[in-house]
């Protein structure tokens, strides 16, 4: 077998002194060697790096002889081999495991045990995570850094206490104190990414944090791809069309820079177009090929441009030549039209040949 064939290559590079590619291939070779790897996974749960030790102590995990030795390494100086070992204590339905974690909750640092609690079923877990959110909300200034993983971990939580708690709390804050709160936008993002992944009951809640979330969060992002998880093309539009940030439509519709859709697939709404040319964007993608007017309306935007002789900027309106391309490849109705405004612009007939052989 090839796992045969790599495990001497494997066990030859790995230095359990090493950075974190060298705690992937430790983690990689517990699957391919099993229950063989635990002489190894001892020797580098003592010795290794922190990385290298982590990967060790989650092979030593699986075995629950082990647990008096991972209660040792909850108390390690270093916090990310602490962690570790509160996951593989956790894993093993450890009791002391449970009260030393419910514990470490209760300090100002819990970033290390952040997994464990978040995997945990632990009841008297769930309950030492609620009974802290409580405790920092009621000085949300004081400890943002603890604020932000706990409602990560309650995000992952399957307890509708858990996002009663989440939605309540976060909104509360931001009514009263809107773009003053000390969490940061990367904090926030971190927590709605974590709850755009799961049902429609989490996708909701963070819809309705959304509705008084400010724009220091970078909300206009998440709020689309909420919506469109949520709503109908239509109401999309509707929710979403006074945003500035058009351009995000690309990556919730998964649109490619220069892309053609053929009308029967393209999935959003046909105001769309119209809207994006009216706002002097030059997203031509988002045009239904049938929406005559809202072309028109482009196609002058574009001609105006040119008029202007103001050189293209990047991603803000496409060259004349690479439109009438593309409007030419994807046999587009205003092809002809775009030719005849090119010829009335100044470009000779070689000219716009020449745009269609680059």
């Amino acid at each position: 077998a090839l796992g045969d064939v790599i495990i001497p290559y494997l066990e030859d590079v790995l230095d359990i002194q090493g950075s974190k590619r060298h705690g992937r291939i430790f983690r990689l070779l517990h699957k391919l060697k099993g229950k063989d790897i635990i002489p190894l996974a001892q020797r580098a749960a003592a010795e290794g790096s922190p990385p290298v030790a982590s990967a060790a102590i989650a092979a030593l995990g699986e075995d629950a002889k082990f647990e008096e030795l991972l209660l040792v390494y909850a108390k390690d100086k270093k916090a990310e081999v602490r962690g570790a070992a509160f996951t593989a204590l956790l894993n093993l339905d450890s009791p002391k495991g449970v009260e030393m974690l419910t514990a470490e909750l209760g300090k100002n640092s819990i970033s290390h045990i952040e997994l464990a609690a978040s995997s945990s079923k632990n009841k008297a877990v769930f309950q030492k995570v609620v009974e802290e959110t409580e405790n920092v909300f009621t000085d949300s200034e004081k400890n943002h850094n603890k604020i932000a993983v706990l409602l990560r971990i309650l995000a992952r939580s399957d307890e509708n206490t858990a996002l009663e708690l989440i939605e309540n709390k976060v909104i509360s804050v931001l009514k009263s104190k809107g773009a003053n709160w000390t969490v940061t936008a990367f904090e926030l993002n971190n927590l709605f990414n974590i709850l755009l992944e799961r049902e429609r009951k989490y996708l909701e809640a963070a819809y309705r944090i959304l509705s008084v979330a400010d724009d220091k969060y970078f909300m206009p992002y998440i709020k689309m791809r909420l919506a469109v998880k949520l709503f109908s093309a239509e109401k999309v539009f509707d929710e979403c069309k006074d945003s500035n940030y058009y351009y995000l439509l690309y990556e919730v519709y998964g649109v490619q820079k220069g892309e053609h859709i053929p009308d029967e697939q393209k999935s959003w709404d046909r105001r769309w177009g119209k809207r994006l040319a009216e706002k002097n964007t030059f997203f031509h993608e988002f045009i239904y090929d049938s929406d005559d007017k809202a072309w028109d309306i482009f196609l002058v935007r574009v001609k105006t441009q040119v008029q202007r002789n103001t050189p293209p900027l990047i991603n803000a309106y496409p060259h004349p030549g690479e439109l009438y391309k593309w409007l030419c490849v994807n046999k587009h109705p205003k092809a002809e039209i775009f030719y005849k405004i090119l010829l009335k612009l100044g470009f000779t007939e070689s000219e716009i040949r020449e745009c269609l052989l680059k």
